[in-house]
């Protein structure tokens, strides 16, 4: 069955968009800047991709505003890698207010959101969270330009993403599209903790970009259709 989506339903969202330390925790960080410069510190070419989407598809407002070393905003209250070797060993007060500072007003102002855009079975928000991925992981090259992650189980989410591949195959033929790669979607995410209770009411996908298409810094766009593909394939299946 081939169902129908709109574009009106959309919504975006980068966990992982910047690398910044406030100001107050740089000590915590004293000599690990160049870290910070690195993937881990952040999804390198996140906020360039970004930017060109907000051009057509309006201001994306949910963009994390702290790098993920000091508290990860696409990961569950206690998962392992909620807070990162610098942050973990912080008092218990402490990393609590990183979570009432940044955390949980970046959930909440989200949750909030999507109740305000009224999901239903028929009329599913489409929440697409931007990420990147390193090129090479552990010695071996990934084999892929585009990842799109979902949940095979929710059948919205499924038939979504087929159709979004299939875009991608047919327009954009120079570019390869994986389902599920180089992560899951079933891993924790915060698309997978909203799934897990909007149900069919709303699809998390997570929009994985090969680093290999921005510059080491991650700050330039080195191939200028790689936005189009993202822009043209979606208009393409919204309505």
């Amino acid at each position: 069955m081939k169902y129908t989506f709109l574009k009106n339903n959309l919504i975006f969202s980068s966990e992982h968009y910047t690398n910044l330390i406030p100001k107050e925790y740089k000590d915590i960080f004293h000599g690990k800047m160049d870290l910070l410069r690195t993937h881990k510190g952040w999804d390198l070419g996140s906020a360039i991709l970004i930017e060109g989407l907000e051009k057509h598809f309006g201001p994306i407002v949910f963009k994390a505003e702290v790098s993920r070393l000091l508290v990860d905003l696409n990961r569950s209250i206690g998962h392992k890698n909620l807070y990162s070797e610098f942050t973990k060993t912080l008092p218990p007060s402490e990393k609590l207010a990183l979570l009432d500072e940044y955390y949980f007003p970046y959930r909440d102002s989200f949750e909030k959101t999507l109740d305000e855009m009224k999901g239903t079975k028929n009329k599913p928000v489409i929440h697409i969270a931007i990420h990147s991925f390193t090129p090479i992981w552990n010695g071996e090259e990934r084999n892929a330009d585009i990842g799109i992650l979902f949940d095979p189980a929710h059948l919205l989410e499924k038939d979504f993403c087929e159709q979004w591949k299939k875009s991608i195959n047919n327009l954009f033929p120079k570019y390869k599209v994986r389902s599920n790669y180089p992560y899951h979607g079933k891993a924790d995410s915060l698309p997978t903790a909203i799934r897990r209770v909007r149900k069919n009411s709303y699809l998390g996908i997570e929009l994985e970009i090969n680093q290999a298409f921005f510059s080491k810094n991650g700050r330039t766009l080195l191939d200028s259709k790689l936005t189009d593909c993202i822009v043209e394939t979606l208009n393409h299946i919204l309505v």
